[in-house]
């Protein structure tokens, strides 16, 4: 079994009464709370499609039992009485969760590729960084590589923002905050979009399982096993 289990999915408006209606009640009161502050329904779907993946991951992982989210004091999801570690993140339409229970740090970021104005973002880069974009033939997908290699990093290290982007610098796929090491990589999940993780070990393609789990299947999810470890 590969170390690195990433899922994903796509939103489709039309699922959205089905996926409410057969979905929101899994989780706990809070957590509806919050999916449903949202106005848009993208970012309702986006959201509660993470939560669910992260379910169906638990599930594959044979991880039946693993008790309410907690929330490290920088708002980085954990679970207390279960050893995977795991990580959502979302852009556009596309919803991905990785999950891993061999390594102690791990975090995602996906970046729909868009035009950009990068001279906004440059104080977010080092030098080095802002040279490779620069000079680069497609700026801005350059661009949206560095930076969602660094938000992975940022989410794999748990601090988030605390962390100035700029501190630390991704230099032949990896990068140093304080006396840690994360290495990234990249995974090509569509060529519209950027999509990197990052972990403290370093990792191939021969260690991360990528999935793709069709809405329809999140909308059916009854996994009995899984209803009393409501999050």
């Amino acid at each position: 079994m590969k170390s690195i289990l990433l899922l994903y999915s796509k939103i489709q408006e039309k699922q959205q009464t089905p996926l409410l209606q057969n979905c929101l009640g899994l989780f706990s009161v809070e957590i509806q709370e919050k999916i449903l502050q949202y106005r848009r329904w993208q970012d309702i779907q986006l959201t509660l499609l993470g939560k669910l993946l992260l379910l169906e991951g638990m599930s594959r992982l044979n991880e039946l039992s693993f008790g309410p989210l907690y929330f490290t004091e920088c708002n980085k999801p954990y679970f207390q009485d279960s050893n995977v570690e795991f990580n959502i993140s979302h852009s556009g339409n596309i919803v991905v969760c990785v999950l891993t229970k061999k390594h102690n740090t791990i975090g995602v970021d996906i970046e729909r590729v868009q035009p950009i104005k990068i001279e906004d973002y440059t104080s977010h880069l080092t030098e080095y960084e802002d040279d490779i974009i620069s000079s680069s033939e497609m700026p801005s997908k350059a661009f949206l590589k560095y930076w969602t290699q660094k938000e992975a990093v940022l989410k794999a290290h748990g601090s988030g923002l605390i962390i100035p982007l700029q501190s630390f610098e991704i230099r032949n796929d990896s990068a140093q905050i304080d006396d840690k090491i994360f290495y990234v990589i990249e995974i090509l999940l569509n060529n519209d979009y950027s999509c990197h993780v990052a972990s403290t070990h370093k990792l191939s393609s021969n260690d991360i399982e990528v999935d793709y789990v069709d809405i329809s299947r999140l909308i059916n999810y009854n996994n009995e096993s899984l209803l009393d470890s409501k999050l």
